[in-house]
């Protein structure tokens, strides 16, 4: 970011803004690249990674649709504390159970709500957004909740750091002692005080019915309950929120593109307040959208495991190996987007994805489908 402010100045006397930012923060995934091709491994710590560059071989892995081809152990055992089973970790047909409750109610006819567009930060609107959509709760109702998966949110991710090294596990602080207790407490606070404020067609209401469901058995009730509803805010809230920021940015460095959007703006909502209604009539700044999602993706890889042996194009994936996809290159790869793929230009999505380069497939700032959790239009609009 501070690299990229430094040449905010330079980009109005005729010069671009640098976004090559993957090159510094990754560099040798180009390295690697350039050594042993667009499809090669290498570790962290004792876990091996297939890494795949090649587009046509990531369009594949994004079309696959095997429950075997799931989310790797590794994730799940540091994120478990946090997100116990949900959808975001689960494999198999306890995942495919899940996004069966929960990916209905995220439909735009489910999720269309009124909410004032201010407030003192992106992440807290974000939260008002995802709140009032799913479970007809607000920010400032449940502000204690959110500070509490704050907490949880922070000491998880320090645990993030030992993946893959054996023997740092060992080297733990008093919140790491009791991390599944904490979660577990925090839980209980935070489901009851949606349930006294859910709808009777919500999102909540669906994964109650959904836990007591015979289809799939779940292990608990409260903690199938606990884990969904921690999730789908972790997969929305902070993602989306940083993506505004990005967004922000983006218009601030092209005042052209700032004015552009201003203007459909106000010709769209006519001195009214805007809505769901008028989103769709909003191309210009889809489009920015977009362009924003492709340069600064929230999700940095595509991370799968084979959990049974899968076979992709001319690869034999054996059981246990991950596969992982930098997203951050291949949204910028100039095979693909062209030769400015690295220049912000939403006029590339003028005719919407599917015509902005040559295999779409390869646009996943939110991770790829059919693994995807929310719809299109609630995760863009």
């Amino acid at each position: 970011m501070k690299t990229i402010q430094s040449t905010v100045g330079e980009a109005f006397i005729g010069q671009h803004v640098s976004h090559d930012y993957s090159s510094r923060i990754f560099p040798y995934f180009d390295v690697w690249k350039k050594e042993y091709g667009p499809i090669f491994m290498y570790s962290t710590g004792n876990i091996q990674h297939l890494c795949v560059i090649d587009p046509v071989t990531a369009k594949e892995i994004c079309l696959n649709t095997s429950l075997d081809f799931g989310k790797p152990t590794f994730v799940h055992k540091a994120s478990e504390p946090l997100l116990g089973k949900s959808i975001l970790t689960a494999n198999g047909r306890k995942w495919a159970h899940q996004r069966k409750i929960i990916a209905p109610q995220l439909y735009m006819d489910k999720i269309k709500v009124d909410i004032p567009i201010k407030g003192p930060s992106p992440t807290n609107f974000q939260f008002d957004v995802i709140s009032k959509a799913c479970f007809g709760s607000s920010y400032s109702k449940g502000k204690e909740i959110f500070q509490k998966l704050k907490v949880l949110q922070n000491i998880i991710s320090k645990q993030g750091l030992r993946v893959g090294v054996p023997g740092l596990r060992y080297l733990f602080t008093l919140h790491d002692i009791f991390p599944r207790r904490t979660t577990e407490n925090h839980g209980i606070l935070y489901v009851d005080r949606l349930v006294d404020s859910k709808s009777e067609n919500d999102l909540l209401q669906s994964i109650l019915e959904g836990a007591t469901n015979d289809e799939v058995k779940v292990d608990s009730i409260d903690s199938f309950i606990i884990d969904n509803c921690k999730g789908i805010y972790f997969a929305g809230y902070e993602s989306t929120a940083t993506s505004a920021s990005w967004i922000l940015m983006l218009l601030a460095s092209h005042p052209e593109w700032q004015i552009r959007v201003r203007n459909e703006v106000v010709e769209v909502c006519g001195g009214c307040l805007p809505d769901a209604t008028m989103l769709p009539k909003m191309n210009t700044l889809t489009m920015v959208v977009l362009e924003a999602l492709r340069l600064y993706p929230p999700a940095p890889f595509l991370l799968r495991e084979a959990l049974e042996p899968i076979k992709l194009n001319a690869l034999n994936i054996p059981k246990g190996v991950n596969v992982r996809c930098p997203i951050v290159n291949l949204q910028k790869d100039p095979e693909v987007w062209g030769p400015e793929a690295r220049v912000f230009n939403p006029d590339r999505f003028s005719h919407g994805i599917a015509k902005a380069c040559k295999i779409p497939q390869v646009f996943m700032p939110f991770s790829a489908a059919p693994r995807t959790l929310c719809r299109p239009k609630f995760r863009y609009g």
